[in-house]
């Protein structure tokens, strides 16, 4: 029989090697395309984000690329939540919060990966295969200029942080708590679910929660104690070897 053209079924066209790339760096793509979707949460716009991914997928075609943009703390609290509630997180965690990212690096949440672009990155940028810098980030200090003399104006963080140790007494005084504390406060009780908290933390984006029972503060409950706990459950458990195995052949690692 002679096929008409709707019934021709035309496939995207398979990812090749880029030049340069070991050539056993095809079975990373096959493994790539056989799961065929690639997942990302990050800080970065998506309108920023969006000509790298349009060329991701001009090399990659059989890929989806499903991006989220958000910021850092509900990044984070999105990829706790889904450790306790959902079968899979993000590929790929692309934040500038990097207290919080090498928190989970060092924690063991990040997966190795012998890029082949690791040779054309600075040294700063690449940390032991686990964690990669994308950028400078800018920053600007603002300052009273009534209360710092002209020698006395920081230039850098270094500066600001000597500025404040040396004359300690003299700006021990300048900021009290009600000026940075929060007013409206979010609480559970002890028999409230971890995923509840983990649901307040995420909406709201906070980084606690105060535990009371019978109009008493008994404890606080964090972002950093959840952590703990999923790490502790997640010891006790077999380590993955199928999805987990594939990841690591595909070369799509959370960072």
């Amino acid at each position: 029989l002679e096929a008409t053209a709707q019934d021709i079924v035309r496939f995207p066209a398979k990812g090749q090697v880029p030049p340069g790339y070991p050539a056993e760096y095809a079975a990373t793509i096959a493994a790539a395309e056989q799961e065929g979707k690639l997942i990302i949460h990050s800080t970065t716009d998506l309108g920023v984000a969006t000509p790298l991914i349009d060329d991701f997928q001009t090399l990659y075609p059989r890929i989806e690329v499903q991006y989220q943009d958000m910021n850092s703390t509900d990044l984070d609290n999105v990829y706790l939540s889904d450790l306790l509630t959902s079968p899979t997180t993000a590929d790929i965690l692309w934040s500038s919060a990097m207290d919080l990212q090498f928190r989970l690096v060092n924690a063991g949440h990040a997966l190795a990966y012998d890029s082949p672009e690791i040779s054309k990155l600075p040294q700063w940028a690449v940390w032991k295969n686990l964690a990669f810098g994308t950028t400078y980030e800018p920053v600007v200090i603002a300052y009273n200029k009534r209360l710092l003399a002209a020698d006395e104006i920081p230039q850098t963080h270094a500066d600001l942080t000597r500025l404040l140790t040396e004359k300690r007494d003299r700006f021990a005084e300048k900021i009290t708590v009600e000026e940075v504390m929060t007013h409206d406060v979010f609480i559970v009780r002890p028999e409230t679910t971890l995923a509840t908290a983990v649901n307040l933390l995420r909406r709201h984006r906070i980084g606690s929660l105060p535990v009371i029972k019978d109009k008493k503060l008994v404890g606080i409950i964090t972002r950093s104690d959840i952590l703990d706990f999923v790490l502790s459950r997640s010891r006790k458990r077999t380590p993955p070897q199928g999805k987990q195995a594939k990841k690591v052949k595909s070369g799509k690692k959370r960072k």
